[in-house]
Order: structure tokens, then C-alpha cells, then sequence
């Protein structure tokens, strides 16, 4: 089609009866396509062929009155109508160079600037902990609080440092890209879990206000927020090396922007 588009598996089902056509079902008949490849749920939609649609009236494909759902490992149609079924792998759109260029910069710029940022979070932090007289003004307090807050800074620095050092190094060993987004992938989950870290702890602020004592408690987040995801990115690495690797992105005129 005009979209370049091709068929699930080149499969493609016709359903008839011989008293003539069947449109308008109450009750949709269902049709299973099963397939062993990953798709984006997006693109992969159920269809039907018209004949005599089309700028050159030489048919077409199309979703009226089917319904897509998607399982693992299966596309389910659901159509109203009886005709020849497919499941149409539509490619995603392109982005111009310009947008791409655009899109570029914006990300690095923004990174760029949370990075230098939270850095200075972090330094004010470091400033206002080393011990000054007893009668100082300045004094930072050392509740769990702001030790979390400064373990979420981390985390958000560690994922933008990777992000911003993910391009230029993938155009080094295919083997220093896999540590970048496996740096990568740890930032991501790091941060979420200091996240969740602060929620909780606001939770129980919020909830129980006085009398809350928890053994350890700092070391606990620090095992859940750093050490669950950095097992989880070892287990992949280990395991599953090949999930982290080069990705090319293409845009309309067929420029290639080399990322993790």
C-alpha cells in the first residue's frame, strides 16, 4: 500500500458463505493469527481487503468494523463481516533530519542542564554537612529525609551522565555500548526506585507522623533502590547480553543517528 506496509507471516484468511455476502455480525467472528516475532502493538492492526477502494480503485486494505487485541504470541481479530483477513505490520513514521536534529539537541541541552543542576544540589549538600561551631547557623540536618533526597539526586545524575555519554560512546566497541546501556538501563531504574523510596517515606510521615522507628532503615532502601536494580541489570547482562547493544534510528531521507 502507500505506506509500504506487509502482511503478518504473508498470511492472509478468506471467510465466505455461498448464500452471499456477510456484513453487520451482532456477534463479531473471531480470527487468531499466531506468530513467533515481537510487535509493536501500535503498528500491527487487523484488516480486511476492499476491492474497488483506492486512489486507482484497485483495492485496498482496511479496518473498518475490526477490532485488534493483542496476546502473547497471538493477534485476535474481532470483524463484523466476512472477507479476506490480515494482520498489516504498519511501519512507524519517520522523523525528518530537522526533527530529529531538533529532538537531538532539546534532549542533550535538557540533560545537560538537570545534570549541572542536581551537581550543585549535590555540592550544597556536601557544604553544609561538614561540621561547623555549635552556634553556627549553618547547620544542615542529617535526618533520613534529606539523606534520601540525596540518594534520589544520585540516581538522577548516574541517568543523566549515562544518557548524555550513550552517543559518543557507541561509536567505540560493540562492548563498551552494552556497559553503556547497561549504565543506562541502571540510572533508569535507580531513579524509579528512589521515587518510590520518597513515596514511602512520605507515606509513613504522613500516615503514622510520630513514633516511627524502623531497624536499619536507610541501609533497607539503599539495598531495595541501589541493589535490586543493579541485580537486575547484571542478571540481564549476564544472561541476556544481547538486549543491550547498538539501535539505529532512521529518519524519512535515511539519515542514521548511531544510539544505545
Amino acid at each position: 500500500d502507500a505506506h509500504n506496509s506487509s502482511v503478518l507471516n504473508n498470511n492472509v484468511l478468506g471467510a465466505f458463505l455461498q448464500s452471499g455476502r456477510v456484513a453487520g455480525l451482532s456477534r463479531p467472528v473471531e480470527i487468531k493469527f499466531w506468530h513467533d516475532t515481537v510487535l509493536d502493538a501500535s503498528n500491527a492492526t487487523c484488516v480486511f481487503w476492499q476491492p474497488g477502494a483506492g486512489t486507482d480503485n484497485t483495492g485496498s486494505w482496511s479496518r473498518e468494523g475490526c477490532e485488534t487485541t493483542h496476546r502473547e504470541g497471538t493477534v485476535i481479530c474481532h470483524c463484523n463481516h466476512l472477507t479476506y483477513f490480515a494482520v498489516l505490520l504498519i511501519p512507524a513514521v519517520a522523523l525528518s533530519p530537522a526533527q530529529l536534529a531538533s529532538l537531538t539537541h532539546i534532549s542533550t541541552i535538557g540533560c545537560s542542564l538537570s545534570a549541572a543542576a542536581i551537581l550543585c544540589t549535590l555540592l550544597l549538600c556536601c557544604f553544609f554537612s561538614i561540621p561547623f561551631p555549635p552556634h553556627s547557623c549553618r547547620q544542615w540536618p542529617k535526618d533520613n529525609t534529606t539523606r534520601i533526597h540525596t540518594h534520589l539526586l544520585a540516581a538522577l545524575l548516574l541517568l543523566d551522565c549515562s544518557f548524555l555519554l550513550s552517543v559518543p560512546l557507541a561509536a567505540g566497541t560493540e562492548g563498551l555500548c552494552q556497559v553503556t546501556a547497561a549504565l543506562l538501563h541502571a540510572g533508569l531504574l535507580c531513579a524509579l526506585s528512589w521515587m518510590a523510596a520518597e513515596a514511602f517515606h512520605l507515606l509513613l510521615l504522613l500516615v503514622k507522623v510520630y513514633n516511627i522507628y524502623i531497624r536499619r532503615y536507610l541501609l533497607k532502601l539503599c539495598l531495595f533502590a541501589w541493589g535490586l536494580p543493579l541485580l537486575a541489570v547484571l542478571a540481564v547482562f549476564v544472561f541476556k547480553r544481547d538486549t543491550y547493544g547498538y539501535h539505529n534510528i532512521s529518519s524519512s531521507e535515511g539519515y542514521r543517528n548511531m544510539t544505545m
